[in-house]
C-alpha cells in the first residue's frame, strides 16, 4: 500500500511537471504571438503615418497645380482680350485697310 501511494505521488509529480512544461510552452507561444501582434500594429501605424504624409504632399501638389492652371487660364483670357483689342485697333487703322 505504501508502494502504491509512492507510485501515485510519482505519477502526480510527473503530471504536475508535465503541466508546468505545457504551461511554459503555451506562455512562450502566447508571448511570441503577442509580440508579433504588437509589431504588426507598429508597422501598420508607421504605414498609416507614411500614407498620411504622402496624401498631404499630393494634396499640396494638387493645390499648386490648380493654382497654376487658374493663373494660366486667367493669363490666357487676358492675352485673348489684348489680342482682340490689338485686332480691333488694327482693323480701325490704315494698316488694316485695303486700298
Amino acid at each position: 500500500m505504501l508502494d502504491d501511494a509512492k507510485h501515485e505521488i510519482d505519477v502526480l509529480i510527473n503530471s504536475i511537471e508535465q503541466s508546468k512544461n505545457e504551461y511554459q510552452s503555451f506562455k512562450a507561444g502566447w508571448e511570441q504571438k503577442e509580440l508579433h501582434l504588437m509589431n504588426c500594429i507598429k508597422q501598420s501605424e508607421d504605414e498609416n503615418s507614411s500614407m498620411e504624409k504622402e496624401i498631404s504632399r499630393q494634396v499640396n501638389l494638387l493645390k499648386d497645380a490648380e493654382g497654376k492652371a487658374s493663373a494660366t487660364k486667367e493669363e490666357g483670357a487676358q492675352l485673348e482680350k489684348t489680342l482682340k483689342e490689338v485686332g480691333d485697333i488694327f482693323e480701325g487703322s490704315s494698316w488694316g485697310s485695303k486700298g
